[in-house]
C-alpha cells in the first residue's frame, strides 16, 4: 500500500518533468527558427525562466539574447522589461 501511495504522490512530479522538456523544445523551436518578432522574444524569456532553477549561466544567456532581441522589435518595451527582470 505504501508502494502505490508514493507513486500517486510522485506522479505529478513525474509528468511535471516530461511536460517541461516538451515545453523546452517547443520553445526553443520558436525562439530559433521563425522570423524576429515579439512571439520569438517571449519565446526566449520563457526559455530564461526555465533554465532559471535549473542551469543560472543558460538563463542569463537567453536573457540576453531576448533583451538584444526586445531593442529590435518594435512595441516590445515590455519584453525588454521582462529580460532585464529575469536577469536579476
Amino acid at each position: 500500500m505504501k508502494k502505490y501511495c508514493s507513486f500517486l504522490l510522485l506522479l505529478p512530479f513525474i509528468f511535471q518533468i516530461h511536460v517541461n522538456a516538451q515545453n523546452k523544445d517547443s520553445l526553443f523551436k520558436v525562439a530559433t527558427k521563425l522570423p524576429v518578432g515579439t512571439r520569438v522574444v517571449k519565446a526566449t524569456l520563457d526559455l530564461a525562466l526555465l533554465y532559471l532553477a535549473t542551469e543560472p549561466d543558460s538563463a542569463i544567456s537567453w536573457s540576453s539574447k531576448a533583451i538584444a532581441l526586445a531593442k529590435t522589435v518594435p512595441k516590445a518595451e515590455k519584453w525588454l522589461t521582462n529580460g532585464w527582470n529575469s536577469q536579476g
